[in-house]
């Protein structure tokens, strides 16, 4: 299984009791479950390569496609299962949007429309439609937390 994760990607906040994973350079709330999941995958992948490495070094050559393939799917499992949750979180809240909020959001980031062009749609100002982009996320990411 080839990990993505480094020691520093893993964050328990002691005062909230939240956890988080930074995936891609940004902090993500996740269940206390998928959190040790992943953590305790990092640490025996950490192990594991530890210990190969100390065979390669000292005794003989390993194959390793064979390994990487199994390990591969293994973490292409634990991957998918976590951002099947989140997609599916996501759908939710926004199907729960209020009518206009739901559309700013479905055309700026589902149909890729520029700021602009959805202001001009909707007859508001840029900086209008801005200031409520940033508000509906808050809430978006609010209620991913719950």
């Amino acid at each position: 299984m080839r990990n993505d994760y480094k020691a520093s990607d893993f964050w328990f906040d002691e005062h909230k009791e939240k956890h988080y994973i930074c995936i891609q350079h940004q902090w993500i709330e996740v269940s206390k479950e998928i959190f040790h999941i992943c953590k305790n995958s990092y640490q025996k992948m950490y192990r594991d390569n530890k210990r190969d490495y100390k065979k390669i070094c000292h005794y003989q050559q390993i194959d390793w496609t064979n390994k990487y393939d199994n390990e591969h799917y293994e973490k292409d499992m634990i991957y998918s299962i976590y951002f099947k949750d989140i997609i599916k979180q996501l759908n939710r809240i926004i199907s729960q949007l209020p009518s206009d909020e739901r559309k700013i959001i479905e055309e700026l980031y589902f149909n890729d429309k520029s700021e602009r062009d959805v202001a001009n749609e909707i007859n508001i100002p840029k900086s209008t439609l801005h200031n409520k982009k940033i508000k509906i996320l808050k809430k978006i990411k609010e209620k991913l937390g719950q």
